[in-house]
């Protein structure tokens, strides 16, 4: 019997990369070998200097799903992933990173879900982490709907299967806000009514490394999360939990903490 095609929605599959060669080939294959296959691959060469650019090309060689957008300069996350969905002709817009990897049957299980839930909007998974290659010491990280009033993401941003239409309706990710661009982005939404949910299942391996997040960024963004936080309850009006109010408590000491370099005084002396 025919499938439906109906049922067989045309997802675009965004992926960022900056000077991904490393583990990009091992991220692309994880989405060309999903179950479900109607989808496109849209990958964003952020001005990469590696051969990033060589392993996509033999990627588009072998399967026409796979496109690129080339930029000339590094532009951040953020401005790679508005062009990705700028140009996705897809009803859906699925995230991945191009140093992770999506469990084979992922994009399936997300639609079927998201098919059978039609007030679900936004659409994340638990996912797993692991240090370079120790794929097999992979640790569980859940996802709770909750954590919004907690000051904390709902989703797990890569993880995540977004109807188009939601950013056409409320925005895309702002520049300003590198590096914690999805948390802003989820606390604007949230405060506009969209809806999110997530599959608790482990649909995505998340890759640590050393260049995952560099230590240099680490004061930046914990001032971006202060930020955003103060953001969510001052303009977006969102009511905290206690718990969200003393995480906020919290992120301010903490950035305080990096601020007067207490943390090299602490190395120092311990």
């Amino acid at each position: 019997m025919k499938k439906n095609k109906a049922f067989q929605p045309l997802l675009s599959v965004v992926m960022p990369v900056y000077n991904g060669e490393k583990y990009l080939k091992e991220a692309i294959e994880s989405v060309l070998n999903q179950t479900y296959k109607n989808f496109e691959l849209i990958i964003t060469n952020d001005g990469s200097i590696d051969s990033t650019g060589r392993i996509i090309n033999e990627f588009m060689r072998k399967d026409d799903r796979v496109k690129v957008i080339r930029l000339k300069k590094q532009g951040g996350i953020s401005n790679a992933m508005n062009v990705a969905i700028k140009n996705a002709k897809g009803d859906y817009i699925v995230r991945t990173d191009g140093d992770d990897i999506c469990s084979s049957d992922r994009f399936q299980q997300q639609v079927n879900y998201i098919l059978s839930n039609p007030t679900t909007d936004v659409l994340g998974t638990y996912f797993c982490v692991f240090n370079d290659d120790r794929l097999k010491a992979c640790k569980t990280v859940p996802a709770y709907i909750d954590n919004i009033k907690n000051g904390m993401p709902p989703v797990h941003h890569p993880t995540c299967l977004i109807r188009k239409e939601i950013f056409k309706k409320y925005g895309t990710y702002l520049t300003k806000y590198n590096n914690a661009e999805d948390v802003e982005l989820w606390f604007r939404w949230f405060s506009q009514g969209v809806r999110f949910k997530n599959i608790p299942k482990v649909l995505y391996k998340k890759r640590i490394h050393s260049g995952s997040v560099s230590i240099a960024k680490i004061k930046s963004q914990e001032y971006l999360l202060l930020k955003i936080n103060l953001i969510a309850l001052l303009k977006y009006k969102i009511k905290f939990s206690r718990k969200g109010y003393l995480r906020v408590l919290e992120q301010a000491l903490y950035l305080l903490y990096l601020t007067f370099g207490l943390d090299k005084i602490y190395k120092k002396n311990k």
